[in-house]
């Protein structure tokens, strides 16, 4: 199983493509209940499109970072100050007013139903800290995608 974002929508049409190739092995994109293609691993783990959409929806109001203990994990080395600027004050600075001039103010904590991630909590406080931002969150996660997926393909090989 591969798990990607759709950027683009590159490769939406990633089962029909390689329907007919020479690869050995069936090729799925991730799918809800609906069989609507998830866009992302946010959407994956909140059950699908209808509910991403609801989430986006009740958020709408103000721009809203939304976290997976994935994306808490990362969000140091995509935001890296030190490589956006040699004065990484300066690089923060321009940050808090890029968000806020975009209206940016709150990062959404992704409940996914996975426990292993260390320091979930505290990595999120730490962004939230860092942009003066709120703290929500959301407990509509859960792996059913993911599951049902690998069982469909387990069944087929």
């Amino acid at each position: 199983m591969l798990f990607y974002g759709l950027c683009g929508n590159v490769l939406g049409d990633v089962e029909k493509d390689f329907q007919h190739s020479s690869i050995s092995c069936p090729v799925r994109i991730l799918k809800d209940k609906d069989h609507r293609i998830v866009d992302d691993c946010i959407g994956a783990t909140v059950g699908g499109v209808k509910n991403y959409l609801r989430i986006l929806k009740s958020v709408s109001d103000a721009g809203t970072y939304l976290f997976t203990p994935m994306y808490s994990k990362g969000w140091k080395e995509l935001l890296d100050l030190n490589k956006l600027n040699k004065d990484p004050a300066k690089a923060l600075k321009l940050m808090k007013k890029t968000h806020e001039m975009i209206g940016y103010k709150r990062v959404a904590k992704i409940n996914t139903g996975l426990n292993y991630t260390e320091n979930f909590d505290a990595s999120i406080r730490e962004f939230a800290d860092l942009f003066d931002f709120e703290i929500l969150e959301f407990d509509d996660g859960n792996q059913e995608i993911f599951k049902d997926c690998y069982n469909e393909l387990k069944m087929e090989i």
